[in-house]
């Protein structure tokens, strides 16, 4: 029960559910990663149902979702070895949110501390996607009298922002401090007070991290949005249209849909195609967009290789309709060079 108010406490100063959440948004691509990963470090893993995950766990995984944020260094809670924080991923995680958490291992070392390692998926306010493989290797100790002291301050501070929290979360918080005051003899009104969380703070325990990291993960097929847009609009204000992802919103207000697109399809007319990566892309890994009748087919009418440089880039390729395609359907599909050939790993319709 103190552990789970010492979660509740931690996950509240970062605003993040604390929970293993549902995977559905990367199941189709979790036995990928997973075999990737193992492939890379010849290690075997084996999933952690979530309900069975310890508080514990659970805080270790606000700890990462902390350290990602710049911000370890203001939790009493959390104590890290320098040396063993190894970030690799340095997305701006001020401007994601975590969606999706999977535990591929849990377990508990021969000296006591515990070790876990999970993929974790956050997204921004465009869609795009994150997928990083963390790794925590912690223990469990008491705190040190000005631990404790800073501790207790600490959960006055965070129980503020409680009311953040949506109300099943905050039924749970008010319970988990009810029951530790009438175990601890103290007024059981639910509010935590100073002495409560004094009370608390002496017996909580620090989370000893001795190894922290993340990295990316590239999906072998990325996901990506795309759009075509009328070049008379693009060409009346590109500035409005070149911005990548800033631009998103503006592109998708202008943005044909195949029946529209068929009503002005004719010979001479001209497109500009949006694509957007939603994940991150191998940058060894050439790009090329084809033009077809049917769905994932290379054609003749293939973009240049060239795009934009970053993580998640945006293509822009305008194209000119050099005779009607009538009735027949119009897609573009995207192609990635994998080795010694291209595989098309995406397909948009756009008539």
């Amino acid at each position: 029960m103190k552990r789970t108010l010492s979660c509740l406490l931690l996950l509240v100063s970062v605003l993040i559910v604390c929970a293993c959440q549902s995977v559905s948004e990367i199941q189709g691509t979790l036995s990928e990663l997973k075999n990737r990963i193992a492939g890379e470090e010849s290690v075997a893993y084996h999933n952690v149902a979530p309900d069975t995950l310890p508080e514990v766990g659970k805080t270790a995984i606000a700890a990462i979702e902390r350290g990602k944020r710049g911000m370890l260094e203001a939790s009493p809670y959390i104590t890290v070895n320098p040396q063993g924080k190894k970030f690799e991923n340095t997305t701006d995680y001020q401007q994601f949110f975590r969606r999706n958490t999977i535990i591929m291992d849990f377990a508990i070392l021969p000296d006591g501390a515990y070790v876990q390692d999970m993929l974790t998926e956050s997204v921004d306010r465009f869609g795009r996607i994150d997928v990083s493989h963390e790794r925590i290797v912690y223990s469990l100790r008491e705190p040190t009298k000005s631990e404790a002291a800073a501790i207790a301050e600490s959960m006055i501070r965070t129980s503020r922002s409680v009311s953040y929290m949506d109300s099943a979360s905050r039924m749970r918080f008010k319970k988990s401090v009810v029951d530790f005051q009438r175990s601890h003899g103290l007024s059981a009104d639910g509010v935590m007070g100073m002495h409560t969380a004094k009370t608390m703070a002496r017996e909580e325990s620090v989370l000893d991290v001795q190894e922290m990291t993340n990295r990316i993960v590239l999906p072998e097929t990325p996901r990506t949005l795309l759009y075509a847009v009328p070049y008379e609009i693009v060409s009346r204000n590109p500035a409005k249209f070149n911005k990548g992802f800033e631009s998103l919103e503006a592109v998708k207000a202008h943005a044909l849909t195949p029946d529209t697109f068929r009503k002005i399809d004719r010979t001479g007319q001209q497109f500009t195609i949006f694509l957007y990566f939603l994940d991150r892309i191998d940058p060894e890994r050439d790009i090329r967009i084809a033009l077809a009748s049917s769905e994932y087919r290379w054609s003749e009418i293939v973009t240049p290789s060239a795009y934009p440089p970053g993580e998640w880039p945006v293509l822009i390729e305008s194209f000119l309709i050099e005779e009607t395609m009538g009735a027949s359907p119009l897609y573009v599909n995207i192609f990635q060079k994998a080795k010694f050939a291209y595989t098309c790993i995406g397909s948009h319709r756009v008539k």
